[in-house]
């Protein structure tokens, strides 16, 4: 596998991983993070992947349920790049929901 390959796949398992975090704080804690986009979140990235963004977004959406999603974006050069995301819904009862493929394309 390519360098670049190599580290396109450890931001995407990074990105899971905060995911997985997220989605295990709870309706309560997630509703107080600012919207739409966390800009400051810390995904404590690692230093062979500072070259990739990551972005926290969250939206409140009908009946009080968060879409919660994590976006990675690797710029190369002009202006080509390459952009991944993957989130979940909660629900106010604490229901919790991975995103579907469809529903990424709002992120990516």
């Amino acid at each position: 596998m390519g360098r670049r390959r190599e580290e396109w796949q450890r931001a995407k398992e990074h990105a899971l991983i905060a995911i997985g975090e997220l989605s295990g704080r709870g309706y309560e804690a997630l509703s107080q993070l600012p919207e739409p986009y966390v800009l400051d979140h810390n995904f404590q990235t690692p230093n062979e992947l500072s070259k990739c963004r990551f972005r926290l977004y969250k939206d409140t959406q009908a009946g009080g349920r968060l879409r919660i999603a994590v976006q990675v974006y690797r710029h190369y050069i002009l202006g080509i790049g390459r952009m991944w995301a993957d989130g979940f819904f909660v629900t106010p009862e604490g229901k919790v929901d991975r995103f579907t493929e469809r529903d990424t394309w709002d992120f990516t």
